[in-house]
């Protein structure tokens, strides 16, 4: 899979927006994005709004897990990443998988918050980062 441009260009916003905190500063990041992951995205004429990363491409692993969420600044509290990560759920949960995982900065409330809410709870402390956990069905 290439990554799409307009997703490329909403990962360096964001990446510029946090200091260089948002993804690793990696080319084999991005080369296991496109190689192994599955996106998911919300457009609005031809405009990305929000995406999802997300393995589950290994059977015998009862876990899928969300690698990168991410909605535009513009289009949040509107429901695109609660939409994008219910998306996910259902599909691993058809799929075969019986939770799904991601980690998330503690420094990051609202996202921690989306994840609580879409079932998520923390199952490890990871020192600046939480291992987070929801069943699928």
């Amino acid at each position: 899979m290439n990554l799409r441009e307009n997703i490329i260009d909403l990962i360096r916003s964001e990446q510029i927006r946090q200091t260089g905190n948002f993804v690793p500063e990696s080319d084999e990041f991005f080369k296991k994005l496109a190689a192994k992951a599955e996106v998911l995205s919300h457009d609005v004429f031809d405009q990305c709004l929000g995406f999802v990363f997300f393995y589950c491409n290994e059977p015998d692993k009862y876990s899928s897990y969300i690698t990168l969420l991410m909605v535009a600044p513009a289009a949040r509290k509107l429901g695109i990443g609660a939409g994008l990560v219910r998306y996910v759920l259902a599909l691993t949960a058809k799929r075969g998988f019986r939770v799904c995982r991601l980690e998330v900065r503690k420094e990051n409330a609202a996202a921690i918050k989306l994840y609580e809410t879409m079932g998520f709870c923390p199952i490890e402390d990871r020192g600046d980062k939480y291992l987070m956990e929801a069943q699928t069905s």
